[in-house]
């Protein structure tokens, strides 16, 4: 099966049963006036995700990554966003459920890690008490039987002193032990999906890097398709087979993760490589990096949404929306460039 065919979305109809998410032509407008000006946020965005695989969204903060995500998870405030295009979750169109439906839908067939657990766990309630309360929502376990389950989703996702853990508060736990329950709260249903939004941003690098691999284990053995949502390009590359490359609010690349890491096809993708720092870099050099700032959803560009901070724009560029550029094979990806597969690094000039 090629790059194309895993992550291009399907054109009508429900997806056949290998595919447990399908997104097409996903288009989102939030207002904070309760529905005046809207703004459009994300922008077409398709993509398909088959069993067992683990996709990558990048892109810089403000690049609509976790929009996405909230979209497809139907967790926006209603009266405050509008959501268009069709989401088939597991075969089932989640844009036709009633918010009953999508409740069942939510922990059992698609989780999601959130970026602050802190934030995401109640702090007035033990942390067995809360694995406890998602399992009986979606099951008819016994109470007894979803504390043994927890306790067991505690051992297996690596948290010291699991029985004690049981009945800790989340302000007891430490960052990484808190995104570590966070792991067990999302395999608790074993779900189809699993989306993890930025799982790592407030840990130090030792604790990123033993979560990131316990999140790869876990969900290997699990058989969860996974999405990892994050800006580092660095961090995806011992986690995701592929990755979408995301700038306001459309993806603009996508392939697999090692040709898109060892030859991007989209100078934006280019600047996000070329600011990583490795073990080669030169300490006294300063390293590269994308002029400017991504634009605010209400102000985005004619043309190529990328010209304003692209040493490779010319005049096609502001006035012409480029079309996705397949590679020259299908397993290569595509990307959205008048110039893909043709791209400088920053500072290499044109």
């Amino acid at each position: 099966m090629t790059v194309g065919e895993i992550l291009a979305p399907l054109e009508s109809g429900p997806p056949p049963d290998d595919v447990v998410l399908d997104v097409r032509g996903l288009r989102t407008q939030l207002s904070t006036s309760r529905g005046a000006n809207w703004i459009q946020i994300i922008r077409d965005v398709s993509f398909t995700l088959r069993r067992n695989q683990r996709l990558a969204i990048v892109g810089e903060s403000g690049s609509g990554k976790s929009v996405t995500a909230l979209s497809i998870m139907r967790l926006l405030d209603k009266s405050a966003s509008e959501i268009t295009g069709e989401v088939w979750i597991g075969g089932e169109d989640a844009q036709a459920m009633s918010d009953r439906q999508m409740r069942r839908i939510r922990g059992r067939r698609v989780a999601m890690i959130f970026q602050d657990p802190m934030t995401s766990l109640n702090p007035v309630k033990r942390i067995g008490d809360q694995i406890v309360a998602a399992m009986r929502l979606h099951s008819d376990i016994s109470q007894k039987d979803a504390m043994a389950e927890a306790l067991r989703l505690l051992k297996e996702v690596q948290i010291p002193a699991p029985e004690q853990r049981l009945r800790s508060y989340p302000h007891e736990l430490s960052g990484g032990m808190r995104q570590r329950v966070m792991i067990a709260l999302a395999l608790s249903m074993e779900p189809e999906v699993i989306i993890a939004d930025e799982p790592t941003t407030a840990l130090d690098v030792t604790v990123q890097a033993q979560v990131m691999r316990l999140l790869k284990e876990r969900v290997e053995s699990h058989g969860a398709a996974t999405i990892l949502i994050t800006h580092d390009l660095g961090l995806v590359a011992g986690f995701a087979e592929f990755v979408l490359v995301m700038y306001a609010g459309r993806i603009v690349e996508r392939g697999p993760i090692e040709r898109v890491l060892l030859d991007p096809a989209h100078p934006y993708t280019a600047g996000l490589l070329a600011s990583l720092c490795t073990l080669d870099t030169d300490p006294l050099e300063e390293l590269p990096s994308i002029e400017g700032a991504p634009p605010r959803p209400d102000d985005v560009p004619s043309g190529c949404s990328f010209h304003p901070r692209c040493w490779m724009a010319t005049d096609l560029c502001r006035t012409e929306r480029p079309p996705m550029v397949e590679g020259a094979s299908p397993d290569l990806g595509a990307a959205e460039c008048h110039f893909a597969w043709n791209v400088v690094p920053p500072g290499a000039g044109t």
